[in-house]
């Protein structure tokens, strides 16, 4: 079924609901991607949102070695790297090869990481509280298991999404088919 197709049997109502909800719910992801994709502009020593998240997972687990950082926050390891020399650099984190195994970096807050991280913690968990203050204990809960539902739809996706195929204009037909 196509989402654009109201299915049988559900209200309009429910129908232009869940249109909502979609619509609110890409607006939110566009707001975050674009605070993410400002993170490029910012001149050396600014914090973008991508590497206080990191910072934020690091303060839950550290010392942690790069690769379990990388895993915890969703990151490559290649972007991983490239966030931590710059972290690193700009004294946010320390970095230290692991006393048993040499080939792993573990990874740490400095006391500048740390203030920085508990500062924008108090930023966006005070615009957080104000955004919402006025649900209630039923709402948010409700809100959250809609939200956890969502992210099923866009978890664990696979190759069974359907893919552009692009066809070289100047390439000969395959004889075979």
């Amino acid at each position: 079924m196509d989402i654009d197709e109201k299915p049988q049997g559900q209200t309009a109502a429910a129908w232009r609901a869940h249109e909502a909800l979609g619509a609110a719910f890409s607006e939110a992801d566009r707001n975050l991607r674009r605070l993410r994709g400002r993170d490029s502009q910012l001149p050396a020593g600014h914090i973008g949102h991508s590497r206080f998240e990191l910072l934020d997972v690091l303060r839950e687990t550290q010392p942690t070695s790069a690769k379990d950082l990388a895993l915890a926050a969703g990151f490559t390891a290649a972007s991983i790297s490239r966030m931590l020399e710059a972290l690193a650099a700009d004294g946010f984190v320390d970095r230290v090869r692991s006393e048993s195994d040499r080939r792993v970096v573990m990874v740490a807050l400095t006391p500048k990481g740390r203030e920085i991280v508990e500062a924008r913690r108090a930023f966006w968990g005070g615009r957080w509280l104000a955004a919402l203050e006025d649900l209630d204990v039923g709402e948010v809960g409700a809100a959250t298991e809609v939200l956890r539902r969502i992210a099923t739809v866009f978890g664990d996706v696979d190759a069974s999404v359907p893919q552009a195929v692009i066809v070289d204009p100047g390439a000969e037909a395959d004889p075979r088919q």
